[in-house]
């Protein structure tokens, strides 16, 4: 089902109800979390089957521009209107790219599984499986979250090729939507979330870069089939929370160091839990006012050695477990993964 076919009804009322209504307000109406750019595309085309358009505050011909030449509306649908030098009338001055870094809200309650960096291209399917087995035998997770860079996307990285690494595009998806039916069919009642890491994005870069004709068409979501499997998904600029927990891949604070969880912590100043790294640790610091705050790094499920760097002495394999409670508090397990052994 296209973004067109699922949404179009819900926006439609949307339009109706509120014709002056922006695209974020839009796309929080609908409950819309993917492609803003093939959402965008799909909006305008709505609002030209039901005849509704940006509306204009204002039409000026002249070129002199007074104190009055910016016409405001009044409440949250305000407008800036910007002269065009051709004589053309106004046109609406409307948003460009911008990140609403406000975390989408997980349900609290619940015990989460957190799993990242499986980079599968590279993989190894015993690792993937084991965060699985040990959750399932413990029997008692009400959700996962698959926490970016499940898939490698080597074949579309700006880096050299490695000769080593085979796997092209199609492998990679077919190999990923493997694992997803799995995780489904081991979980079937489960809530699981896909968080787009700093290597998926590798495909959305490559579309811009080099097939521009393609975008809108061919994105994560529908080559993985989400939907199919019951899976939210959240978009490269976005991270979840749970609670008091922000849970995000990693890509999005930079920083390392010794204790990359302290360095991620000093610089967030929230709870927070985060991959990307491939390393396990953990950092608390006190604040002034009494209250405590911590970071957890989790470990990866790849490989600890890979084509593109074979010596990582700070890589360790691992997952969490989060376990969230209606007040917002919650309680991290940072598991650890060494041999055949969890700890």
């Amino acid at each position: 089902m296209t973004i067109y076919e699922k949404y179009r009804d819900k926006i439609e009322k949307v339009l109706k109800l509120n014709p002056s209504a922006t695209k974020r307000e839009v796309v929080a109406a609908v409950g819309y979390k993917g492609n803003i750019e093939s959402f965008r595309k799909t909006l305008e085309r709505v609002r030209r089957e039901v005849g509704v358009s940006v509306p204009l505050w204002g039409q000026r011909k002249s070129h002199n521009l007074s104190s009055d030449s910016i016409i405001q509306s009044s409440g949250e649908f305000e407008r800036f209107l910007e002269y065009d030098q051709n004589g053309d009338p106004y046109e609406p001055f409307t948003d460009g790219f911008y990140i609403d870094p406000t975390p989408i809200q997980l349900e609290t309650g619940k015990r989460y599984l957190v799993m990242n960096d499986h980079h599968i291209g590279i993989h190894s399917t015993s690792l993937c499986v084991k965060p699985l087995n040990y959750a399932r035998e413990r029997g008692n997770i009400d959700a996962i979250v698959i926490n970016g860079d499940l898939l490698d996307f080597g074949s579309v990285s700006s880096h050299a090729a490695s000769p080593y690494e085979k796997m092209n595009l199609k492998d990679e998806i077919n190999q990923a939507k493997t694992y997803l039916r799995l995780v489904r069919s081991m979980f079937p009642k489960a809530e699981i979330i896909y968080a787009e890491g700093n290597h998926e994005y590798r495909l959305s870069r490559f579309i811009a870069c080099n097939a521009k004709q393609f975008d809108g068409i061919i994105y994560l979501e529908r080559l993985l089939q989400l939907e199919h499997f019951g899976i939210s998904f959240v978009p490269y600029h976005k991270h979840v929370q749970i609670g008091h927990l922000h849970v995000m891949h990693g890509h999005h604070i930079k920083g390392s160091g010794t204790n990359v969880a302290a360095t991620i912590l000093n610089k967030a100043g929230v709870n927070i839990m985060f991959g990307d790294r491939h390393r396990s640790q953990e950092a608390t610091r006190k604040r002034f006012d009494g209250s405590i705050i911590g970071a957890w790094a989790v470990g990866c499920l790849c490989p600890l050695s890979v084509s593109y760097s074979l010596y990582n002495p700070d890589w360790i394999n691992g997952f969490a477990i989060v376990e969230s409670n209606q007040d917002g508090t919650f309680q991290v397990e940072n598991k650890k993964i060494i041999g055949d052994n969890i700890y």
